[in-house]
């Protein structure tokens, strides 16, 4: 894993979503700049036959927290926590509706944590 260097690393992971994913990215982007965190919205494409991947990149000129990887079926959660950036790590499906006020949550508690 890599040094934290955002709040929020939000990974999705996706396998022939397009009618979803859109949905999520930009309910999640919302969600975090509304709250003033600095994020990375990673999709993990895991073999999608669809658009899913096309729908995400043209979501990037509007959501510059976007980034997109590919990974084999049931690897994409592996694939975006190694690549992650953030201090929490937000694991969602693209087909299930993610706890946004866990981030909170879990970023109010790394804080109360006094450092060693």
């Amino acid at each position: 894993m890599t040094t934290p260097d955002v709040d929020v690393t939000f990974i999705v992971r996706a396998s022939d979503d397009e009618e979803r994913i859109g949905h999520v990215l930009c309910r999640a982007q919302a969600y975090l700049r509304a709250h003033r965190l600095t994020a990375e919205i990673v999709v993990v494409d895991e073999g999608s036959g669809d658009n899913t991947v096309a729908v995400a990149v043209m979501l990037r000129r509007q959501i510059r927290e976007i980034v997109v990887l590919h990974a084999a079926e049931g690897a994409g959660f592996r694939e975006g926590c190694q690549r992650a950036r953030g201090r929490v790590i937000v694991l969602a499906d693209a087909r299930t509706d993610a706890p946004l006020a866990a981030i909170g949550y879990a970023l109010g508690r790394l804080r109360d944590v006094e450092p060693v």
